[in-house]
C-alpha cells in the first residue's frame, strides 16, 4: 500500500493506493484521496493521465465528507503519468509516474522433472511483460533457488532438490502471482554414490572435509565467495549430492566500528558492522546473551547499524558471530556509566558572577575522566572549550563567564552527553541592578516606595530588607514587569531607616541607602481656586506644608466629562506653593492634590466654574412710571452654579424687590417704583456684575409722558418732549436736570411749544476752536482717537509728559501718551495673540492627526491579532478565554489616559491567558477542563520561570515603547498649551514701560508748544522711522515680564523632543514591528506548544490527571501580510506630522520677532518711511 501525505491549505491530505505507482494491463486500479481535514463541500477532484491513449474507463467517485476514489484501467505496457487536482489546485508538485505491466506475458520454458541432488534448471522470459521485480520460490522458499539474468529480461533459474516428491515453484512478478503458478516439478530418487556430510559454508583458511563412500576428503579454501564442488566417478556413475554449492567466508574481513569501553546509562549505544568482504553468511549480535535487545538497520552493501539501550548498570558483554564463529576481538565488555558513577561539583555549575573565574570538578567511578570533553555555550550561542586539568580529585574545569544570561555546559563521555548534561548556569552581575531610592524623606505611617530595576543584571534572587537600629520591618515587593519591582514599606518610628538590597547574596550598588523618617506632617490647601470661579480667568489656591523642602507635590485637575486641565505649580517659599489653573468651561472641577503620592487633607477638592456672560435678561424695562408694578426675567440656566444677587436702588437707597422662580435657573424679578427718578438695577453672580450691570430704568411721574429721551448724539443739540397725560393739568414750574455719564450736570433750556407740550434742550458750546492746543491736537488726531476726556486733560496746569513746565494748558498730557501707548500695545498684543492662535491650531491639528492615525493603526492590529489567535486556539477557546484579554490590551492602547504600567499589565495578562489556554487546548485531553486558581497560578509562574513564551520580553518592550512615545507626545502637547496659557496670562505689552517711552518718543515732537519748539516741529513732525520702530519694539519684547523671546527659545527644547521621538520610532522600527504583532504572538505560542522540554517542565511542575502525551502542533503561521502599502502610508503620515510640528516649533521664535515687528512697524500710525528716515538709515549704515 502506497501512502502519500501532502499539505494544501495548511492541512494534511492523504493519498494512497497501489494505483499511485504501478498497475496491471486491463485490470482496474484505484487511488484514494482523503481530504477530510480541509474538506470544502464545493471542492472537486480532476485527474489527467498522460499519454491519454494508454488508459481508458477513468472515473472519479465522490464518497462524501472529503473522500474520493479514482478508478482507471490501463491497456498498454509502459510508463504512465498521473496528475491529480483538488479544487483546481495540483496536489503534488510533479506527476505520479506509474509502471504498467502484464503478468500474462511472463513465459516459463524448459521446466522438467528432476532427481534428488540433481540441479533442476528452467527459463523465464519477461521481455513482453514490462518492467518489474521477478520472484521465484521453491517449496515456499525452503529450497535455495538461483536466478541468473542473461540479458533481454530473460533468466536462467536453478535449484538443487534434496528430497523426493512433488516440488511447488511459485513465480511472482511485481508481487503478483503469474498465471499457472505455482508450477509443479516431480523429484525422484536415483541409485548412485552418496556424498555425505557435505558442507554449505566454510571458513577461509580453515580445513574443510566431506565423506563419500565412507571415505573422508579434505581441502582448503583461501578466498571468499560461492564455490561449486563437483565430485565425479571414474566409472561415470551418478554421484548423489554432487555437485554441491559451498559458500566460503572470512571473519577476519568483518569490520566493526569502535565500541567505547564506557557507555551512558539509558542512552543509546551505537556501532556498525561491515561484512561486505567477509562473504555470505549469518551475522549474529548478542548483548548479555540476548538479554539486552538490540535494533539493526541495514545500510546497504552488507553494512549494518546496531543500536542498544543500556537500562541497567551491569557490565554489558557484546558478542558478534558470523556463521557461528566469533569475529576477532569479541566478545567485548562495556561498562555502564550512571549518574551515581559521575560526581560533578563546584561553584561553576550554579549561579556565577560576570567576569569572575569559576570551576567545577568531574570525577568518574571507573577512571574514565580522560575520555571526557567539555564545551561551554554562551547565551548568544558562541562555544568555547574551557581549560581542564586532570587531578587526583578528577577532571577540574576552569572557565570565566563574559556575558549575562544562561550558559549551557555540555559534558560528553566518548561523544555522548553524560546524565544530567547539559547543565544550565545563570550568569549575573549585581552591578547592573539599578536602585531608585525615594527622593524625599518619609513620615510615620506614610507608605514609602523605591524602585529596583534588575532587567539587565541576569537571573537571580533579590533579598530586600528594611531596618532601623537593627530591627527589620515588613516590606512589600510588587513586580512591575521586565524584572522591575516596586518596594513599599510603612515606617512606624521617626528615625533613619536603611534599605538593604542583595542580588544573589551580593550587595548591589548604592545599597544600603538611608531614608529619613520624620513625624507626621499635615499638608493643607486653601484659596479661591477651591471655590467658585469664572471661566477663562486664571484662578489659584495655596498649598501649605509644615516642613521646609520635604516631599513632592502633585496636582491633577479634571473638568466636566473628566477632561484634564493643565495647572502650574509655583513654589512661593519653602513650605508654600501656589497652584494656578484656568477653568475652560462651566461645571464641576475635581482637584486632586498629593504630597509624596498621598492625598493631602481634604483632597480631592471640588470647585465650581461659572460664566457671567451666559446670564440673559428678558423684558427689561428701560422706563416705567411711579407705582406701576414692573418686572423682568433673569435666565441663569447656562451660567453655572453660584450666588445670584439682585439689588434695585434710587437716590442711593435700595427698594424692595421680589424674585419668583419660574423653573430651573429662570427667575422673574418684580419691583414697584415709588419715585420719579432713575432706578439702578444691579445684578451680580458670585459678587461679579453681569454684563451691562448696573442697568438703568427711568421712572417718570404718573402724570407725565416723555418722548425722545432715550438716545442723543454727542456735541449736538438734543430735545426731549414732555406731555401731561389725558385730563391732567401741567405744572408750569417744571424743573429738568440732565447729568452726563461722568456725573456732570449739563445746562438745559425748557421751551413751551403749546399749552400741553414743552421741550427741554441741552447744548454745549464747541470749545475746541478756542482751545490753546487746538493746532497741536489737529496733528495728534491722525494717531490717536480723540475724546472729550483727552481734551479736558489738557486744561490741567501741570508738568506735561514731554517735560514742559508752563503756566498754561499742557498739550502733551499723560492721558494722551497713555492712549497712544494703549493703542500701540494693543495692536502689538493682537499680533502676538494671532501667532499663538496659529501655533495652537497647528498643535491641535498635529494631535488630532496622531490620534486618528493611532486609532486606525490599533484597530487594524486588533483585527489581525483576533483573526490569528482565533485560528490557532479555535473559536470556542478563543472567544471564551482569550478574547477578553486581547480586547483589554487594545482598549488600553487606545485609551489616551493609559500609563505605560497599564499597557505592561494588560500585556502580561494576555501572556498569562495564552499560557493557560495553550495548556488546556493542547496539553490535556479534556478541552472542557476548568482549571482551578492554584493550577493557573502554577502554570503562569512556571512558564515565566522557564521563559515558555520566548518572545514575550521583546513584545512587552515594543508595546510599552510605543505607548510611552505616544504618552510623551501627548504630555508634551499639554505642557506646550500650559506654557502658552502662562505667557498669555502674564502682563500684556500695554503694561510695559518701554511702550510708554515709545509713545513719548513718537508724540512729543508733535504735541510740544509751537512757540517754543517751532523748529523742532518743522524738523520732526512725524512718528518714529521704521528702523527705530523695529529697535524699540524688539526692546519692548525683551523687557516684557516673562520674555516672549526667552519663551520662544525655550520652545526649541520641545523641537528636540519631537526629533527624539521620531528618531526612536525609526531606530525601533516601531511601525513595522507592531504591524507583525499577530505573527509574533502566533509563533510564540506555537513554539511553546512544540517544545518537548517546555511540555515536560509544565507537566512536571503542574501535574494534572487529564494530561496527554506530547504531540507537536503541525500548523503553519498565518500568512505574513505585512500590508506594505498601508505600513508605508502610516510611516509617511506619522513622520510628516512630526516634521511639520517640529518646523512649527522651530519657526515660532521667528514669527514672534521678525514677522510681528515687521507687521507693527509697517503700520503708518506707528512708523513711517520718509526722506528723513532714509537719510538716517544711510547714516546708521555708515
Amino acid at each position: 500500500m502506497f501512502i502519500r501525505r501532502l499539505k494544501i491549505r495548511d492541512q494534511p491530505i492523504n493519498i494512497f493506493g497501489d494505483g499511485l505507482y504501478q498497475a496491471q494491463v486491463n485490470v482496474q486500479t484505484s487511488v484514494i484521496i482523503d481530504a477530510r481535514s480541509s474538506y470544502n463541500p464545493t471542492d472537486e477532484v480532476k485527474i489527467v493521465i498522460l499519454p491519454p491513449e494508454r488508459s481508458d474507463l477513468v472515473e472519479v467517485v465522490n464518497q462524501g465528507d472529503g473522500i474520493w476514489t479514482i478508478n482507471y484501467i490501463p491497456y498498454e505496457i509502459g510508463e504512465m503519468q498521473l496528475m491529480i487536482y483538488l479544487a483546481e489546485k495540483l496536489i503534488h508538485q510533479y506527476p505520479y509516474r506509474i509502471n504498467v505491466f502484464d503478468i500474462n506475458q511472463v513465459n516459463i520454458s524448459n521446466l522438467t522433472d528432476g532427481h534428488v541432488n540433481q540441479v533442476v534448471r528452467f527459463s523465464i522470459d519477461t521481455i513482453r511483460a514490462g518492467i518489474g521485480q521477478l520472484e521465484v520460490f521453491v517449496q515456499d522458499g525452503q529450497v535455495l533457488c538461483n536466478a541468473i539474468s542473461y540479458g533481454n529480461s530473460q533468466f536462467d533459474v536453478s535449484f538443487l532438490p534434496r528430497q523426493t516428491g512433488l516440488h511447488k515453484i511459485d513465480i511472482r512478478f511485481n508481487g503478483l502471482t503469474i498465471p499457472g503458478s505455482p508450477f509443479s516439478c516431480q523429484i525422484d530418487e536415483l541409485q548412485r554414490m552418496i556424498v555425505s556430510n557435505h558442507l554449505t559454508n566454510v571458513h577461509v583458511g580453515h580445513p574443510a572435509s566431506f565423506d563419500i563412500c565412507n571415505q573422508s576428503l579434505s581441502f582448503d579454501i583461501n578466498i571468499t565467495g560461492l564455490h561449486r564442488v563437483d565430485v565425479r566417478s571414474s566409472r561415470k556413475m551418478e554421484i548423489y549430492g554432487s555437485p554441491f554449492i559451498l559458500q566460503s567466508f572470512d571473519t577476519n574481513r568483518i569490520v566493526v566500528s569502535e565500541i567505547p569501553r564506557f557507555i551512558i546509562y539509558n542512552q543509546p549505544a551505537e556501532f556498525t558492522i561491515d561484512a561486505l568482504k567477509a562473504g555470505e553468511g549469518q551475522l549474529e549480535v548478542a548483548i548479555n546473551n540476548g538479554q539486552v535487545p538490540n535494533k539493526v538497520k541495514s545500510l546497504g552493501k552488507s553494512k549494518f547499524h546496531f543500536t542498544f539501550l543500556p537500562t541497567s548498570n551491569n557490565l554489558h558483554q557484546l558478542s558478534v558471530k558470523f556463521n557461528g564463529h566469533d569475529i576477532p576481538g569479541f566478545p567485548k565488555e562495556c561498562h555502564v556509566i550512571t549518574a551515581d558513577d559521575i560526581k560533578i561539583h563546584g561553584p561553576g555549575l550554579s549561579q556565577v558572577l560576570l567576569g569572575a573565574q569559576t570551576w567545577f570538578t568531574i570525577d568518574t567511578a571507573h577512571g574514565s575522566s580522560s575520555n571526557i570533553d567539555v564545551t561551554v555555550f554562551s547565551p548568544t550561542g558562541e562555544s568555547t572549550t574551557p581549560s581542564t586539568l586532570l587531578t587526583i580529585a578528577g577532571l577540574r574545569v576552569d572557565w570565566t563567564p563574559t556575558e549575562i544570561g544562561t550558559y549551557r555546559i555540555h559534558v560528553e563521555l566518548n561523544g555522548k552527553l553524560i546524565p544530567a548534561s547539559p547543565f544550565y548556569v545563570k550568569c549575573y552581575d549585581p552591578k547592573k541592578v539599578l536602585v531608585t531610592p525615594t527622593t524625599n524623606s518619609s513620615a510615620i505611617g506614610k507608605p514609602t516606595k523605591f524602585r529596583i530595576d534588575a532587567s539587565m543584571a541576569g537571573e537571580g534572587n533579590l533579598e530586600i530588607s528594611v531596618n532601623y537600629s537593627g530591627q527589620n520591618i515588613p516590606n512589600d515587593v510588587n513586580p512591575t514587569g521586565k524584572s522591575c519591582y516596586e518596594v513599599q514599606f510603612i515606617p512606624h518610628k521617626a528615625t533613619t531607616h536603611y534599605c538593604n538590597i542583595l542580588f544573589n547574596g551580593e550587595l548591589v550598588p548604592g545599597s544600603p541607602f538611608p531614608v529619613n523618617v520624620m513625624e507626621n506632617q499635615r499638608v493643607t490647601a486653601m484659596g479661591k481656586g477651591l471655590g467658585s470661579n469664572p471661566i477663562n480667568i486664571p484662578t489659584s489656591f495655596t498649598v501649605v506644608t509644615q516642613n521646609d523642602d520635604v516631599g513632592k507635590l502633585k496636582c491633577s485637575i479634571k473638568g466636566p466629562n473628566d477632561h484634564l486641565i493643565s495647572c502650574i505649580t509655583t513654589k512661593i517659599d519653602p513650605n508654600r506653593y501656589e497652584v494656578t489653573y484656568t477653568p475652560d468651561r462651566v461645571g464641576e472641577f475635581h482637584i486632586d492634590v498629593l504630597h509624596d503620592d498621598i492625598p493631602i487633607d481634604g483632597s480631592p477638592f471640588t470647585s465650581q466654574s461659572y460664566d457671567i456672560n451666559k446670564i440673559k435678561t428678558f423684558d427689561f424695562p428701560s422706563s416705567t412710571t411711579v407705582s406701576t408694578p414692573t418686572s423682568f426675567i433673569i435666565d441663569a440656566t447656562d451660567s453655572g452654579a453660584g450666588n445670584l444677587e439682585i439689588a434695585i436702588s434710587r437716590d442711593g437707597k435700595n427698594i424692595p424687590n421680589y424674585v419668583q422662580n419660574e423653573g430651573g435657573a429662570r427667575f422673574r424679578v418684580n419691583f414697584l417704583p415709588d419715585k420719579p427718578c432713575a432706578h439702578y438695577i444691579r445684578i451680580k453672580l458670585n459678587g461679579i456684575h453681569i454684563h451691562g450691570s448696573p442697568f438703568i430704568c427711568n421712572v417718570f411721574s404718573s402724570e407725565l409722558t416723555f418722548e425722545n429721551y432715550e438716545y442723543a448724539s454727542i456735541n449736538k443739540r438734543t430735545s426731549l418732549v414732555i406731555k401731561p397725560k389725558t385730563h391732567s393739568m401741567f405744572n408750569p414750574n417744571i424743573h429738568v436736570e440732565i447729568v452726563t455719564p461722568a456725573g456732570k450736570k449739563l445746562k438745559s433750556k425748557i421751551e413751551k411749544l403749546s399749552p400741553k407740550f414743552f421741550t427741554a434742550d441741552n447744548y454745549r458750546e464747541n470749545l475746541a476752536l478756542r482751545h490753546p492746543c487746538n493746532s497741536i491736537n489737529k496733528r495728534l488726531q491722525p494717531y490717536i482717537t480723540w475724546t472729550e476726556k483727552l481734551a479736558s486733560s489738557q486744561y490741567k496746569v501741570q508738568k506735561d509728559a514731554c517735560g514742559q513746565l508752563s503756566s498754561g494748558p499742557a498739550c502733551c498730557t499723560h492721558e494722551i501718551m497713555n492712549t497712544y501707548a494703549l493703542s500701540y500695545g494693543t495692536e502689538l498684543q493682537k499680533l502676538i495673540d494671532a501667532e499663538f492662535d496659529r501655533f495652537t491650531r497647528s498643535l491641535f491639528l498635529s494631535k488630532e492627526q496622531i490620534d486618528i492615525w493611532s486609532k486606525e493603526y490599533i484597530t487594524e492590529l486588533r483585527r489581525l491579532t483576533i483573526s490569528s489567535l482565533e485560528t490557532l486556539f479555535g473559536t470556542k477557546e478563543y472567544r471564551s478565554n482569550v478574547h477578553q484579554s486581547v480586547l483589554s490590551l487594545f482598549n488600553t492602547l487606545s485609551n489616551n489616559q493609559s500609563s505605560v504600567d497599564d499597557v505592561s499589565k494588560a500585556t502580561i495578562d494576555l501572556f498569562n491567558q495564552l499560557i493557560i489556554s495553550l495548556y488546556r487546548q493542547f496539553m490535556v485531553d479534556n478541552k472542557e477542563l476548568v482549571l482551578d486558581a492554584k493550577l493557573k497560578k502554577c502554570l503562569v509562574n512556571k512558564a515565566f520561570e522557564i521563559d515558555a513564551l520566548s518572545s514575550q520580553r521583546e513584545l512587552l518592550y515594543i508595546l510599552t515603547s510605543g505607548s510611552s512615545l505616544l504618552q510623551l507626545f501627548r504630555t508634551m502637547i499639554v505642557y506646550i498649551h500650559a506654557d502658552i496659557r502662562r505667557i498669555t496670562s502674564l502682563p500684556t505689552m500695554t503694561s510695559n514701560s518701554c511702550i510708554q517711552r515709545y509713545a513719548r518718543e513718537t508724540l512729543c515732537p508733535l504735541c510740544v508748544n509751537i512757540s517754543r519748539f517751532n523748529q523742532m516741529i518743522n524738523d520732526n513732525n512725524e512718528p518714529l522711522c521704521e528702523g527705530d520702530c523695529r529697535y524699540a519694539t524688539e526692546t519692548c519684547f525683551n523687557q516684557t515680564n516673562g520674555s516672549y523671546m526667552e519663551f520662544a527659545t525655550v520652545f526649541k527644547n520641545y523641537s528636540l523632543i519631537v526629533r527624539d521621538i521620531e528618531q526612536t520610532i525609526v531606530d525601533l522600527k516601531l511601525v513595522e514591528r507592531l504591524s507583525k504583532l499577530h505573527i509574533y504572538l502566533y509563533d510564540m505560542v506555537v513554539k511553546a506548544i512544540n517544545s518537548r522540554q517546555i511540555y515536560t517542565q509544565l507537566q512536571k511542575a503542574c501535574s494534572d490527571p487529564n494530561a496527554k502525551s506530547f504531540s507537536p502542533l503541525l500548523s503553519l503561521p498565518p500568512t505574513i501580510s505585512e500590508r506594505r502599502e498601508l505600513v508605508y502610508q502610516w510611516n509617511r503620515s506619522l513622520h510628516f506630522v512630526l516634521k511639520q510640528l517640529q518646523s512649527s516649533i522651530d519657526t515660532l521664535h521667528i514669527h514672534l520677532t521678525e514677522k510681528i515687528i515687521t507687521d507693527i512697524c509697517s503700520n503708518s500710525n506707528y512708523a513711517v518711511k520718509s526722506n528723513r528716515c532714509t537719510q538716517i538709515d544711510k547714516q546708521n549704515a555708515k
